[in-house]
């Protein structure tokens, strides 16, 4: 799910789910994220940055909250 606004910026929510048919587990993290588009020139950037909280995972995993940011150029036609 995410919101869009009018000066580019976005804000981001989703769930993740996965199943280890082997182990018979569950892995369910929550993320929340925060983009930009910026535009360099002619060449669109989007900047992001987030957290990922994990609400279930298998024994052994890592746990808690997780940061997590990213640069992604953009190419349109």
């Amino acid at each position: 799910m995410t919101y869009d606004t009018p000066d580019g910026w976005t804000f981001g929510f989703n769930v993740e789910t996965t199943y280890d048919w082997e182990a018979g587990e569950w892995s369910g993290p929550i993320n929340a994220l925060l983009y930009k588009l910026v535009m360099f020139d002619e060449q669109p950037v989007q900047f992001f940055a987030g957290v990922r909280y994990r609400a279930d995972s298998p024994q052994g995993a890592a746990e808690g909250i997780v940061g997590r940011a990213g640069v992604t150029l953009l190419f349109p036609k």
